[in-house]
């Protein structure tokens, strides 16, 4: 059985968002649990597009930061990898990063950026409906993938 745990936080600070996870970490079984030391850990925000944090359109540079401290805390070793909407191309890519504020996150943490666009086509001849898909190379490659949504309307 899958577990589901949900918290809130009134704000972005850092000191409280980096609380509010490590609450759900420890309903989890603690992040320590998870990341062992060493692990290639990919975070996947979810940035849509290039758009400011106050825009609330992507996930919060504050939630990255505080994934990627605890996470690193762990003994894992963080790469922010996305593939936003747009055109593919590192330029694009490294303009996403900076208006969503995920360059300060990782010049602050020092989690790496990923520019890499390769994909990798993943197989599952078991799987019922989806047998394989392409992801990113650098998702394929990582021990351990943290998806972190932004709930969020459209219209």
């Amino acid at each position: 059985m899958h577990k589901v745990v949900i918290n809130i936080s009134e704000n972005y600070r850092l000191d409280r968002v980096t609380q509010c996870l490590e609450q759900v970490f420890e309903q989890l079984g603690g992040l320590e649990s998870i990341v062992k030391p060493g692990m290639k850990v990919a975070i996947k925000p979810n940035l849509l597009m290039a758009k400011k944090p106050e825009e609330a359109a992507t996930t919060h540079p504050a939630v990255i930061q505080a994934v990627t401290a605890l996470v690193q805390k762990s003994g894992g070793i963080v790469s922010i990898v996305e593939s936003p909407g747009g055109a593919y191309h590192t330029n694009h890519l490294k303009k996403v990063y900076a208006i969503t504020g995920m360059e300060a996150v990782a010049n602050e943490t020092g989690a790496e950026l990923n520019y890499d666009l390769r994909v990798e086509k993943i197989e599952n001849p078991e799987a019922k409906i989806v047998k394989s898909l392409k992801i990113l190379k650098p998702l394929a490659d990582a021990d351990l993938i943290i998806n972190i949504a932004k709930l969020k309307t459209h219209g």
